[in-house]
């Protein structure tokens, strides 16, 4: 099987011109037919990356289906083939895989005697999308003979039971009329191609729609809410039906010329189970690739049951990439970027519920999410309930005050309910800030910006106690970095400029530090004691583990290979001294992290066998197992001294970022000793990253007024690295200042 993908790489550096690409594809394909579906993967996956783009992805994706691009390979005669058709779906694909039947699909190809394809209109994670022509209505002279055709792919066809589970889900989308949603009109299958007809739309797919025409900085709000109610309020209905889309995205809605937009591809959707519902769906579309990661709920990606809140975090992804011009996470995964903690930024041209709503639309958490579409479409619109109470109220007051001309009164009137929400967002009680902040974004009786600047100080010290509440604790204990995240972000959207508000970022950033030191040095601990229990009952390794996740996902301390050869070294010597309870609880937690070691899987099998009620082993045996032992224990302490070293060169980095300069020039003294004199960690990496702990710390006791505590700092950090230039000069700043 050709990579495609890397051909693709290659003529991209060697600066080879598109023309070249496209015939050396046509080229590769001619001489290789059933790789058509490979390629299209990977011409998938390139214009992804942008190493093509849309227009060369279509110019090749019409070129290759071609007619004149595949050698159909046809064993059998027309007469013959049509005996063999069968009515059992999975004697149909296997016997159709059997005789070799390869369709030649594309422009030009006429299904079944009535639909001629006549161009690609585009191409998904189910197959290509075809304009067709009727010939049955051509025939009888109608003046709209067009129409649409999804012809599904190889995985699909790879799979017949989809043919059940599709043609069912087909079924049940004929029902759904509404005047957003396309139609679908059949389901079918011919030879082994299995191909739906949809109605053929005017316009273009919502997602070159966004690359053509929304800005960088996204559309007003005024422009994308009709787009969103359109999308809305089409899932909204299919879900009411019990339907969810399960793939909606950009590709997946239609901007029309005069009938707004259009939701696609529900043919593909998904039913949601009822309690006690016996009518199992065979075949997920989900499973073969019918969804696409960057606009997939976790759960979807997690493959759980479908839900309609899986559609709203789709269509939540859409309405911040048509209000802000990018998606909210950099097209990551949900669950990739829930890992990571990704936080959404705030638009500025929506108001603070706004952003609230659609942050809970982007949920990573179901049961955070909007309870429906429109829950969701109505949080967008701002709908309060007190802004037209309060809108009632301003005019019959500028009327009152407009009859009597009394002016100042107005305006003293205006400042009064300013100063009393500023003295509501004073207020040490949070749910009262929360609330008071959430009604801002409904007056129209006062100037917000007056008094949001008139809070400055009290909103950035709440938002500084809440940042620091979802911090606290043990650090072994739970520390709520999302929490503490996004309120960070609302804090950055009400003060931009704010250098306080930038510093509780980098007090985030700097827990987060902490917490990968104390995980860093508890692990430390547990290889230098040989016990998994050596940090504490408070902090158990899947403890620890789960600490670091919330801190820091992707860190590499999760990979630390030594921890499961401490689980091997007690797991080993308990089975020894026949304590076989102790081996089954360690095992348990063991294989809970991790899962395939081979080291643990022999000593499951050895205590299988010790435990075993008939097992009497003789003298020799005893003898042979002990020297099996020793051997294990042998080879074990080997690896972990090999394995020191990295560890070492880790752990002496993450002191440096922890600002803990001292305990990493312990670290550098041990690889003195393990390593060349001349590597490069040793001279170069180390010395700079311990330097710069060094000037950290002592730039914080010089600003507590502590020179000379900072002079000894730097000292100690030119011991380290005697030609540090910046140590140097904060040395001669510091030793010159008064006092010293």
């Amino acid at each position: 099987m050709q990579d495609f993908k890397q051909i693709i790489v290659d003529f991209a550096e060697k600066g080879a011109s598109f023309e070249e690409l496209e015939e050396e594809l046509v080229r590769l394909l001619k001489a290789d037919s059933e790789a058509l579906s490979g390629l299209l993967q990977a011409l998938d996956v390139a214009r992804v990356e942008g190493l093509i783009n849309d227009a060369q992805y279509n110019r090749l994706l019409s070129r290759l289906v071609a007619s004149d691009t595949i050698d159909a390979v046809d064993t059998t005669s027309k007469t013959d083939h049509e005996t063999s058709r069968t009515n059992d779906p999975k004697q149909f694909f296997t016997e159709a895989d059997a005789q070799g039947v390869v369709e030649a699909v594309g422009p030009g190809t006429v299904i079944k005697d009535r639909f001629e394809l006549l161009e690609v209109l585009g191409e998904g994670g189910m197959g290509i999308v075809y304009k067709a022509r009727d010939l049955i209505k051509v025939e009888a002279s109608d003046r709209n003979p067009y129409l649409a055709i999804k012809v599904l792919n190889d995985n699909f066809k790879r799979h017949p039971e989809s043919f059940i589970s599709l043609q069912r889900e087909c079924s049940r989308t004929q029902k759904l009329a509404h005047p957003n949603i396309a139609t679908v009109y059949d389901f079918d299958r011919y030879d082994s191609m299995v191909y739906m007809t949809m109605q053929l739309l005017e316009g273009e797919p919502l997602n070159d729609f966004i690359s053509e025409h929304v800005p960088e900085e996204g559309m007003s709000f005024e422009e994308a809410m009709p787009l969103i109610e359109d999308m809305g309020n089409a899932l909204g209905y299919a879900h009411s039906s019990n339907i969810v889309h399960s793939d909606f995205k950009p590709g997946n809605a239609f901007v029309t010329d005069s009938h707004g937009v259009q939701v696609l591809d529900f043919g593909i959707a998904r039913a949601v189970k009822k309690p006690g519902q016996q009518d199992t769906t065979l075949f997920d579309a989900g499973k073969l690739g019918a969804l696409t990661p960057s606009y997939a709920s976790c759960e979807m990606l997690e493959e759980e049951e479908p839900d309609p809140r899986d559609d709203i975090y789709a269509l939540a992804v859409v309405s911040y990439i048509l209000l802000s011009g990018s998606h909210p996470f950099d097209k990551f995964p949900a669950t990739m970027a829930r890992d990571h903690e990704m936080v959404p930024k705030p638009l500025r041209k929506l108001t603070r519920r706004q952003n609230k709503m659609l942050r809970k639309g982007l949920s990573f958490d179901r049961d955070k999410a909007p309870a429906n579409v429109q829950v969701f479409l109505n949080g967008l619109r701002n709908k309060g309930g007190n802004l037209e109470k309060y809108s009632l109220a301003a005019v019959v007051g500028i009327i009152s005050l407009a009859l009597i001309a009394i002016y100042p009164v107005q305006n003293y009137l205006k400042q009064q309910r300013e100063a009393e929400l500023v003295a509501l967002l004073g207020s040490s009680d949070p749910a009262i800030v929360e609330e008071t902040l959430s009604s801002l974004d409904d007056r129209d009786d006062i100037s917000v910006q007056n008094v949001l600047s008139l809070a400055r100080d009290s909103l950035v010290a709440y938002y500084s106690q809440q940042i620091d509440e979802a911090l606290t604790g043990d650090l072994g204990g739970p520390n709520n970095f999302q929490l503490a995240t996004t309120l960070m972000a609302e804090a950055r959207q009400l003060y931009p400029e704010s250098m306080q508000v930038r510093q509780l970022n980098s007090r985030i950033a700097h827990h987060k530090t902490r917490v990968i030191d104390f995980v860093d040095t508890s692990l430390q601990q547990i290889v230098d004691e040989l016990d998994v229990a050596a940090a504490g009952e408070e902090h158990t390794v899947p403890q620890l583990f789960e600490t670091l996740e919330k801190a820091a996902p992707g860190n590499a301390l999760r990979r630390d290979i030594r921890i499961p050869v401490v689980y091997a070294e007690m797991i080993d010597t308990a089975i020894a001294e026949k304590r076989l309870l102790d081996a089954d609880a360690m095992l348990k937690q063991a294989f809970s992290l991790y899962p395939e070691d081979d080291a643990l899987l022999f000593l499951r099998s050895e205590m299988n066998r010790f435990s075993d009620a008939g097992y009497l082993a003789s003298e020799e045996q005893k003898k042979a197992d002990e020297d099996a032992r020793q051997e294990r224990i042998k080879k074990r302490r080997e690896f972990l001294e090999n394995a020191m070293v990295e560890a070492a060169k880790r752990s002496l980095l993450i002191k440096t970022r922890a600002v803990r300069p001292e305990k990493a020039v312990e670290f550098l003294k041990i690889l003195e000793e393990r390593l060349p004199a001349g590597a490069l960690f040793i001279t170069d990496i180390a010395p700079a990253a311990i330097a710069e702990s060094y000037l950290v710390l002592a730039t914080s006791l010089a600003e507590a007024g502590q020179y000379d505590r900072a002079v000894e700092m730097l000292d100690a950090g030119l011991k380290v690295n005697p030609k540090n230039n910046a140590l140097k000069a904060a040395k001669e700043k510091y030793k010159r200042t008064p006092g010293l």
